[in-house]
């Protein structure tokens, strides 16, 4: 784990070491987001990842441009939403949403971003979570 998960939390949440010193995947995503405001620093705000996410999601949006145009998309695991509303944002003409594993974080992008449509799904689940096709899927 990297001294960012210490500080921002998630290594109780995500992953953790079992007594051989192997990685194990927790996935408590759910808890995470019920118990912090603001994981993984994705809205930007917090100094140590606004760099990296302003590098990452401009990247984004140039990738996406090189190959569209496109009529809709999907960010899968969208968190808060702050990706799906900058990419609503980059692209007015596309139906943009989002779904998470965590109904709390799906709601509170809901509740960020009115606007935009999020839901509470499980993309590896046996059953997809949408039945809508998409052109982008992140």
């Amino acid at each position: 784990m990297s001294d960012s998960d210490v500080k921002t939390g998630s290594q109780e949440y995500v992953f953790k070491r079992d007594s051989g010193g192997r990685l194990r995947l927790i996935g408590d995503f759910e808890g995470y987001y019920r118990d912090h405001s603001d994981p993984w620093g994705q809205s930007g705000n917090d100094e140590r990842m606004r760099e990296y996410y302003q590098y990452s999601r401009s990247t984004l949006i140039e990738m996406i441009r090189r190959h569209g145009p496109f009529r809709s998309m999907i960010e899968a695991g969208c968190g808060h939403g702050y990706v799906t509303r900058m990419l609503a944002e980059a692209f007015p003409d596309v139906t943009v949403s989002g779904i998470d594993v965590s109904a709390t974080a799906a709601g509170q992008a809901q509740r960020f971003f009115p606007d935009l449509n999020f839901r509470q799904g499980d993309i590896a689940a046996v059953e997809p979570p949408v039945a809508d096709i998409y052109d982008v899927v992140i």
